[in-house]
C-alpha cells in the first residue's frame, strides 16, 4: 500500500512492492457468466506489467489485462495453454504515463468490451466473448500483476472491483 499516489481515499496498491491476490474459489470463475472487472491505474513507465489477471501461469490462465510497451493488452483463454484456443487483443494507442486511467473489462451475454477512460477500445472487441466459456483455473485473482509473464505493474492500482453475475 502506498500513500504516494491515490485516485481516491489517500492510498493505493503499489504492485512494485507487492501485488494483491485472492485465492482461487468457484465464485471467482466467470466461465460463460456475465462479469465486470474495473480499476484505476497509474503508470510510472511504459514497461510490461499486469493490471489484473486470473490464473496460475502460462498454461493455466483465464484472463489477463495488462500493459506491454505502453499498449493495453487483453488475453483470454478457453482451454489449456495461453497461446492455444484463445483470443488476444491490443489497444491502438499508448497509455500516458504519470496519469490516472480507468479501465473496465466486461461481458454481458455474448458481447464483451474493454473501456479505457470511458471509451470502448477497438469496436471489433465486441465479439470477443461470442460463444466462449472462459477457462476455469486453480489460480488466484491478481491485482497489479501478470501471472503469465510474472511481472508487476510499474505504478499504482486503486479502486479495484470484480463482479460476476448481472452486469448493468
Amino acid at each position: 500500500i502506498s500513500n504516494t499516489q491515490s485516485r481516491f481515499g489517500g492510498s493505493s496498491l503499489n504492485p512494485g512492492t507487492g501485488f494483491a491476490s485472492a485465492p482461487d474459489a468457484a465464485d471467482l470463475e466467470p466461465g460463460s457468466s456475465d462479469f465486470c472487472v474495473e480499476c484505476f491505474f497509474y503508470l510510472t513507465n511504459n514497461s510490461a506489467g499486469g493490471i489484473f489477471s486470473k490464473g496460475v501461469d502460462v498454461d493455466f490462465q483465464t484472463f489477463q489485462l495488462g500493459i506491454s510497451s505502453g499498449i493495453i493488452t487483453l488475453s483470454l483463454s478457453t482451454s489449456g495453454g495461453w497461446h492455444r484456443n484463445n483470443s488476444s487483443y491490443q489497444s491502438t494507442s499508448a497509455v500516458i504515463i504519470n496519469n490516472w486511467h480507468h479501465v473496465v473489462l466486461c461481458r454481458k451475454g455474448i458481447t464483451g468490451a474493454v473501456f479505457y477512460n470511458g471509451n470502448r477500445l477497438n469496436s471489433d472487441w465486441a465479439t470477443i466473448f461470442n460463444g466462449i466459456t472462459l477457462r476455469n483455473t486453480t489460480g488466484s485473482l491478481k491485482v497489479g500483476y501478470n501471472a503469465r509473464t510474472m511481472t508487476p505493474l510499474t505504478g499504482f492500482v486503486d479502486e479495484f472491483r470484480y463482479v460476476i453475475g448481472e452486469v448493468s
